[in-house]
């Protein structure tokens, strides 16, 4: 998986919303379902790149997704399905949140 599909299921996890807009959840969950365990950078990337804002929570951060994170899965919906599909089967869901 490259770094910029890591960056879309993270921000697909993100829209899920609740506890896994936040650090913790966003990291577990990540980790668990996708092998994804390079949290700290993706979390750094993904307010780099402005797909983010987040306010700062008891140790961690509560994410919320920006305009350009928006339109990043707009423009990449299609293939963000395939790979869903093809790779990640079991967590197909995600796309419904496209």
């Amino acid at each position: 998986m490259t770094k910029q599909e890591q960056l879309y299921i993270a921000l697909l996890v993100i829209k899920v919303g609740g506890r896994f807009s936040n650090t913790y959840g966003l990291c577990k969950f990540i980790d668990l379902k996708f092998d994804i365990y390079d949290c700290t950078n993706i979390i750094k990337e993904l307010i780099s790149n402005d797909y983010v804002t987040y306010n700062e929570i008891k140790g961690g951060k509560a994410f919320y997704i920006s305009r350009k994170g928006e339109d990043a899965l707009k423009e990449n919906r299609l293939e963000i399905i395939e790979m869903l599909k093809h790779d990640f089967p079991k967590e197909i869901f995600l796309s419904e949140m496209l």
